[in-house]
């Protein structure tokens, strides 16, 4: 999913790009942990903002370690709704 991602982000403008990831349910491991910070690094010249749904323990822990070593803001959720007004409030 992580390639098809990239792939998908690619192909908007520079800095047009709303993004929300729901990560809840989901599983990590150092691999894994590698690919969302190789994703999130690959798609910064396309992104506008991201939203981040579902990040709760080790997976809140991934982001803000992401935060840090992408230089991204990654604004993280309680839930889709709340995700997509924030979305929708960016200029």
């Amino acid at each position: 999913m992580v390639e098809e991602a990239k792939k998908a982000v690619s192909r908007l403008a520079p800095k047009s790009g709303l993004v929300l990831t729901d990560v809840k349910g989901a599983h990590y491991n150092p691999e894994v942990a590698a690919a969302i910070k190789g994703l999130v690094s690959h798609n910064t010249p396309f992104v506008k903002a991201s939203a981040v749904v579902g990040a709760e323990g080790a997976a809140a822990v991934l982001l803000q370690t992401v935060i840090f070593l992408t230089r991204r803001e990654l604004k993280s959720f309680r839930t889709r709704e709340e995700a997509l007004e924030y979305l929708a409030s960016v200029n």
